[in-house]
């Protein structure tokens, strides 16, 4: 058998890694501390530098090896041969620029790592796991997903990624608490950034300086498209599982590849386009550069001082805007407002916020049928368009109209929830500016609070009729995935049936291959559609291919909605258990972690060690979840196909009638 051109050796693939291990140890030290963390910090980087150089050179001479099959892994890394003669003619050239070279290098090891691991996840996503290994490549999401949080919180904690770095003196009693409480801090926001769920233990404009908001972009980046396109790859196959295909589509690789090339493009398109607008609103409004000064850094010592350009207010405005698109598409909730999107105007909200959301959340099956649909000749109707496309719009349509005017009804009418004392109640505890002074009863308790009519406008109860139908969509087209605030969200602000219909929608999320979190619609939408068959008796029976995968997608949809539901009911009780906020401040609080959405009522700041912990492990899972366990649908092929024919060695037939069809 010809060898792929794509994949090199094992011993290549191992000295790559560690090559690259080198290379990230070895810039993270040379560049992410204001002042050498030990005296012989630059001999330390000059030598991992030179490892990862080295490394990387000894891994493209392994491709050699055989030389009867050096020939197509050769080409494919041309350019990486180019690289290293020019890397070497340039030192040989100038020796005394290796401190430049060897940072150059170990950045393009680094780059090509990622690339080679973004392909081989691209190649297994279009091909369908053709191998058969379906649990190797469940435990590679949820490693991958693990070791991306660990790494993005390492790049956290560096003293370069902070706005205010304070270092524990290693003689202190409580160094090793207080740099274990720093670390897990970070390792939350980190995994709430890779996880696209948007819980934070501060705010992230003031904590982290503009290096450490371009990590948390990254982070959202590569979880919201790893989602997208993972999910989408799945998506594709199960609507084809279940017939919800349209007539001219096909579920070979080459159309999954098709598939994702467009959700990349797409992807980048949107989100610059939501960048761009988002720049040019006036409500965006300039960053402020608060990078604080600092003395001379490792990279300085090392000869390597890399001159920062976004230090004007006009880059920290591109990049809030940026940030903003990629939170909004890729359903994060991060952003770089104190209060969310509390104090935007309608204007950046309705016009680029909400569809960059809406969007991102349908699904990628969802949107690629859309574009074909409008692209093509004949136009969009509701009958070209696929049953799984139908079943994720209208649903959405009706959860986003439904719960908007719940929200709208429920806080507009608080004067019939018995849990809300009336405006004559004596003894009623008020907040000052709340009413005036003629509506206060006699014998009223009143205090006074510095923020009260800041707060009292912000509430959607309190909120002008016009400002209360537009924040109130937002906020549940933000509680499909994003978890954005439009309005204060806290237990003082909202009443409790308003918490429990966002509960709600965080459950439902979005479609199936979308960015958003939750049990999906389209799940819930396979299990109605299984009910719906089993209850009419005058259905016309199907072949028994076709009954058994849909079974087959039917179950795996029972098991992703079943463990959502576990996991928020063993989150919330550990909660409830461990947290003095009340029962259900702590439900919500599960139900966002777990659905990754990332609203809170503000118990997220004073959360324990161990709900810290928890919560983490909750994210990582309800992201990995649906993948994890809708991943075995890679491994179906349509009848005919080249693996379909191939013969299964010790495999024992179940039935006799054949692979179950796709289509």
């Amino acid at each position: 058998m010809t060898p792929r051109p794509d994949r090199i050796g094992r011993p290549a693939r191992w000295t790559w890694a560690l090559a690259f291990l080198a290379g990230a140890c070895g810039l993270a030290l040379a560049y992410g501390f204001r002042e050498p963390p030990f005296p012989d910090a630059g001999a330390w980087v000059r030598r991992l530098l030179l490892g990862a150089a080295a490394g990387f050179v000894v891994s493209r001479l392994l491709l050699f090896l055989p030389p009867s099959a050096a020939g197509s892994s050769i080409r494919r890394r041309a350019l990486d041969f180019i690289v290293i003669a020019a890397a070497a003619a340039a030192w040989i050239v100038r020796p005394s620029g290796e401190p430049f070279i060897l940072a150059l290098v170990s950045a393009y090891v680094i780059a090509t790592g990622l690339e080679a691991v973004a392909a081989a996840g691209l190649r297994t996503l279009s091909n369908g796991l053709a191998d058969g290994r379906i649990r190797p490549a469940m435990l590679t999401v949820v490693a991958g997903l693990t070791a991306a949080a660990v790494l993005g919180a390492g790049l956290l904690a560096l003293p370069v990624s902070r706005q205010a770095y304070a270092p524990v003196e290693s003689g202190h009693p409580l160094a090793a608490y207080l740099a274990g409480m720093y670390f897990l801090d970070n390792l939350f926001t980190a995994t709430s950034a890779v996880t696209c769920t948007g819980l934070t233990l501060g705010d992230v404009s003031a904590e982290f300086s503009r290096f450490g908001q371009v990590v948390l972009l990254v982070l959202i980046e590569i979880g919201g498209l790893g989602m997208l396109l993972a999910g989408s790859a799945l998506g594709w196959r199960i609507r084809h599982m279940l017939g919800w295909n349209a007539l001219d589509e096909e579920c070979d690789p080459a159309a999954v590849r098709r598939l994702l090339r467009f959700l990349v493009i797409a992807a980048l398109v949107l989100q610059s386009a939501g960048a761009v607008a988002l720049y040019a609103d006036a409500d965006t409004g300039p960053a402020a550069a608060s990078e604080p000064a600092s003395g001379p850094s490792t990279s300085a010592a090392y000869g390597c001082n890399v001159e920062r350009w976004w230090t004007g207010p006009q880059a920290g405005r591109a990049l809030k805007a940026a940030f903003h698109a990629a939170s909004a598409f890729c359903g994060a909730g991060f952003t770089l407002s104190r209060n969310s999107f509390i104090a935007a105007g309608d204007r950046a909200l309705l016009a680029v916020v909400l569809p960059l959301m809406l969007l991102g959340s349908l699904g990628g099956p969802v949107l690629y049928d859309l574009f074909r649909r409008t692209t093509y000749r004949g136009g969009l109707g509701p009958g070209r368009l696929s049953i799984d496309s139908r079943a994720t719009l209208l649903p959405t349509l009706l959860s986003v109209a439904g719960a908007a005017v719940l929200l709208v009804v429920i806080e507009a009418s608080r004067d019939c929830q018995l849990r809300f004392p009336r405006d004559r109640t004596p003894g009623r505890l008020m907040v000052q500016g709340e009413e005036g002074p003629s509506t206060r009863p006699a014998g009223a308790i009143v205090f006074g609070s510095a923020g009260s009519q800041r707060a009292t406008r912000e509430r959607v109860a309190s909120m002008p009729a016009h400002e209360r139908n537009t924040r109130a969509v937002f906020q549940v087209v933000a509680a499909r995935g994003p978890g954005f605030r439009a309005a204060r969200l806290d237990e003082n602000s909202l009443s409790p049936a308003s918490h429990g219909l966002l509960a709600a929608v965080m459950l439902g999320g979005g479609g199936l291959g979308g960015a958003s979190g939750g049990g999906r619609l389209t799940v819930l939408a396979m299990l109605a559609a299984a009910f719906c068959w089993t209850a009419n008796p005058l259905r016309a029976r199907a072949p028994l291919a076709r009954e058994l995968a849909r079974h087959w997608a039917v179950a795996a949809a029972g098991v992703v909605l079943a463990g959502t539901l576990a996991l928020v009911l063993v989150c919330g009780l550990v909660l409830i258990y461990r947290e003095p906020a009340s029962p259900a401040a702590c439900l919500f609080e599960a139900v966002s972690a777990c659905c990754n959405v990332g609203l809170s009522t503000g118990m997220t700041t004073a959360l324990s060690v161990q709900s810290k912990v928890l919560l983490v492990a909750a994210m990582l899972v309800g992201r990995a979840l649906p993948v994890v366990v809708l991943m075995r649908c890679l491994s179906w092929t349509p009848p005919g196909s080249e693996r379909a024919e191939r013969p299964r060695a010790a495999v024992t037939p179940v039935h006799d009638d054949g692979p179950i069809p796709l289509a």
